[in-house]
């Protein structure tokens, strides 16, 4: 079974195509969103992510039906809020579905995948394919974040070609407020930094997700970057929060050699971090920040803790396979990174197994100590 929009897709990028769903949604009015990539890690009040929740709603009063890419902050968001509504979709695929991919578990019941018969190995080329067939799938437009260059001013080219017109579309509302503050008071018992000769802890500190939090679903990180405003915040402190909620820390393996899940803590004293700080552009984070959880060193050697070794790169690849999760290269061009004097714990950390007194949380401001001692019962101390 075919659809002369399938064939004429096909035909103007030169691919065949396979799909599954219902071919039926291409036969009334069909609405792409023009998103180019913006920032890495979006906010709700993002505005080109409030205008794309808005299209989407505004693209169903007219009785259209979304076209969308997968695999993208800003076509996911778009799936997200399309099928939050119960409405339809058609999505462009880079591959055949995979039912293990996240992104496509937001995809709306009543819809239609198309993907090219053959996958592409460039992951660049399969993506460009991919845009343009989301294209190519559509009769109408809504730009709303187009950079001069790109797979976005690509197809609104493409749009003009085939006589199309695109309309503009930005946020209507304004953008939410900020998240309010917490509460400023002082209060009394908010822990006394110990000195550095008296620091018996490993800390592990905090960064805001590059993404979802870590062990969050996907469609529930989509739920809140969909939010709007006012929204919870997610800063390093709301990840010391979320620790302290959840007692877990959660072990991660993105960075690690065999990817095994570790979690990594200093040795050093928390006011030795902070001349240490820096922003590695590469992974858009900064190395230390001023909020953490330390954690008595002798309990976490009960739990497997263990010192990083430093090697040069030679010695590095000769080190054999179960210990590379507990070796670090030493320094590279720029940067040495035995200064860091980096601990690891294999797995995650349930912290209800560690006596409260045997912790001590880190942050940069006293209302923040105060509010951690308040809500979870924590010993807070402030990087001074």
């Amino acid at each position: 079974m075919t659809h002369p929009v399938l064939n004429d897709a096909a035909a103007a990028l030169g691919v065949p195509l396979d799909f599954r769903g219902d071919p039926g949604l291409l036969d009334g009015s069909r609405r792409c969103l023009l998103i180019s990539r913006a920032e890495k890690s979006p906010r709700p009040d993002s505005p080109w992510l409030q205008a794309t929740v808005e299209a989407v709603r505004e693209s169903r009063a007219r009785g259209e039906t979304l076209v969308a890419g997968s695999g993208r902050i800003a076509y996911d968001a778009a799936l997200w809020a399309c099928a939050e509504r119960g409405d339809r979709a058609v999505v462009a695929l880079v591959s055949a579905p995979d039912e293990s991919n996240e992104s496509q578990r937001i995809i709306p019941p009543q819809s239609l995948l198309v993907w090219p018969r053959e996958t592409l190995k460039n992951s660049a080329a399969s993506q460009t394919l991919r845009d343009k067939l989301m294209g190519e799938l559509s009769d109408r437009a809504f730009a709303i974040h187009i950079r001069k260059t790109g797979n976005m001013a690509s197809l609104a080219a493409r749009f003009a070609q085939r006589g199309i017109e695109v309309e503009a579309f930005g946020a209507t509302k304004s953008p939410a407020p900020p998240p309010a503050l917490l509460n400023r008071a002082n209060v009394d018992d908010i822990t006394p930094l110990p000195d550095e000769s008296g620091w018996a802890f490993l800390t592990h500190f905090t960064r805001e997700p590059a993404g979802a939090w870590p062990g969050e679903a996907y469609d529930d990180y989509l739920r809140w970057l969909c939010s709007g405003g006012p929204y919870a915040p997610r800063d390093s402190f709301a990840a010391l929060c979320r620790i302290l909620k959840e007692m877990r820390l959660r072990a991660c393996g993105r960075l690690m050699a065999d990817h095994a899940p570790m979690v990594c803590f200093t040795e050093l004293h928390p006011k030795q971090t902070v001349p240490l700080r820096r922003w590695r552009r590469g992974l858009l984070r900064w190395t230390f920040t001023k909020y953490g959880l330390a954690i008595r060193k002798n309990v976490l050697l009960e739990m497997g803790a263990r010192p990083v070794t430093y090697a040069s790169r030679e010695v590095l690849e000769a080190v054999p396979a179960n210990e590379r999760r507990f070796t670090q290269i030493e320094k590279t061009e720029k940067y040495c990174w035995s200064a860091e004097a980096e601990w690891r714990v294999a797995g995650d950390i349930d912290l209800s197994t560690v006596p409260m007194h045997e912790m001590l949380a880190v942050v940069e401001f006293t209302h923040e100590a105060a509010y951690l001692s308040e809500t979870f019962g924590v010993a807070a101390t402030v990087i001074s």
